[in-house]
């Protein structure tokens, strides 16, 4: 006897991918209403999604076109809007520099403007998430983290904090100017078969 199991985009993959999207307004709300215990629980649950989405997208047999967009846009929300609220809101032990708020902005822009592109373009099939990528997903995830110990330990860390500012950083360069030189190789890749 057949089971129906809803549409194929239906997955628990997709299911996380969606609950960490709908974190982000929460989280923004808690940090604007210094609600931090609130915050760093939706955020370290929000995480933790991250993790397993994929995992089980692999190991469930359930990867779908609408995760490899879904995935990528919540990552981008929910990174973005923690980012964006924790510089608003000044935090009283390490502060967030602008030039850090901008280049996590520029970034995400600059990788949806392409990866828009490509999908336009119709080339797009080919581009999944560097190792690089995942490396400054992981990075900003544990600076938030950080952030929120710091807070809740009265912790001043300006060594450790600009050291691990700056590796973020640099890691967050190094995917973008990666998914440039994907994204332009298979633009090119396009134009030739056209």
């Amino acid at each position: 006897m057949n089971v129906a199991h809803g549409p194929r985009w239906v997955t628990v993959s997709n299911f996380l991918s969606f609950l960490r999207l709908l974190f982000a307004p929460f989280i923004v709300w808690a940090l604007l209403n210094q609600e931090w215990q609130s915050a760093c629980i939706l955020f370290a649950v929000g995480s933790v999604t991250d993790l397993l989405d994929g995992y089980l997208a692999r190991r469930l047999q359930e990867e779908t076109v609408v995760g490899q967009y879904l995935d990528p846009i919540a990552d981008k929300v929910f990174l973005t809007a923690s980012f964006a609220s924790l510089a608003y809101v000044q935090l009283d032990t390490v502060a967030l520099p602008a030039w850090f708020i901008w280049l996590v902005f520029i970034r995400e822009l600059i990788i949806l403007s392409g990866g828009s592109v490509l999908v336009w373009l119709s080339a797009g099939e080919n581009m999944t998430p560097s190792v690089w990528g995942k490396l400054t997903t992981a990075g900003y995830m544990l600076l938030i983290l950080w952030l929120f110990l710091c807070y809740f330990a009265r912790w001043l860390p300006a060594k450790s904090f600009n050291v691990a500012l700056a590796l973020v950083a640099s890691t967050a360069c190094m995917s973008l100017l990666h998914y440039c030189w994907r994204g332009w190789a298979l633009i090119r890749c396009c134009y030739r078969r056209r």
